[in-house]
């Protein structure tokens, strides 16, 4: 079911690991298109290419691993906003695109907190790394809202990754 605008376009995607006659093709030609607004799951059996779509849309491929053709496309929610060729942005505009309009939950995530600092403390470093103008207050707040967003209390900033149910972390 289509509920919005196109968000995503990947159109004939390739991926490969490796290089010349002894590459593995991993995806070929892979098509698809995520409308704003829809959840999309990916299903397979292990090995099938979930990841490295995955890693591959969001440029995290790691080598081995190839983009050999295709195009992914963003489209901002602005009305008017041109695409984003995700594939052509520079490191530097992949950083500032990742931070504003792509992440990526790994697997892992429950474990992807560091447990000797508190949840407060992991929020606003990456707050102070991503956006380094940003007072002390004005992170905490916003770590507050984050939290808020989810579903999760704004008391469970003091709160170390263990105290966290599976789900919150």
């Amino acid at each position: 079911m289509t509920t919005g605008r196109p968000v995503l376009t990947i159109s004939g995607l390739n991926v490969d690991y490796g290089t010349g006659p002894g590459a593995v093709h991993a995806l070929r030609d892979i098509d698809l298109t995520l409308h704003r607004g829809e959840v999309l799951g990916l299903a397979g059996e292990s090995g099938s290419g979930k990841s490295t779509l995955a890693y591959a849309v969001t440029r995290l491929l790691s080598p081995p691993g190839v983009i050999t053709g295709g195009d992914v496309l963003y489209q901002p929610p602005q009305d008017g906003a041109a695409p984003v060729d995700l594939l052509a942005l520079t490191p530097q505009e992949l950083r500032a695109f990742r931070w504003q309009e792509l992440s990526i939950v790994f697997q892992g995530a429950m474990n992807s907190l560091n447990p000797v600092h508190t949840v407060h403390s992991q929020l606003t470093d990456v707050l102070r790394a991503h956006r380094p103008d940003m007072k002390s207050p004005e992170r905490t707040a916003r770590a507050e809202e984050l939290l808020t967003l989810v579903g999760i209390s704004r008391d469970r900033l003091g709160a170390f990754p263990h105290q966290l149910s599976g789900g919150m972390r």
